[in-house]
């Protein structure tokens, strides 16, 4: 089962991987911004975990981010 911790977990370590784009010396790209705007609003977004959690995993860009 899912849960909302579950799908906070996964955002907060997807937004992780791509902090360092956001060093004061780097900027991301306007594609990078999009997507960990996505993140940060998935609670607001999505009514169930299962739903936010099908989202993220349908998401392409959290697919390339290295682990």
């Amino acid at each position: 089962m899912t849960t909302w911790e579950n799908v906070r977990y996964l955002r907060d370590k997807w937004l992780a991987k791509t902090d360092f784009h956001f060093l004061s010396d780097n900027s991301g790209s306007d594609e990078l911004k999009e997507h960990r705007q996505f993140l940060r609003d998935v609670p607001q977004n999505y009514d169930t975990p299962d739903e936010a959690l099908i989202a993220l995993a349908d998401n392409q860009i959290l697919q390339s981010v290295p682990e």
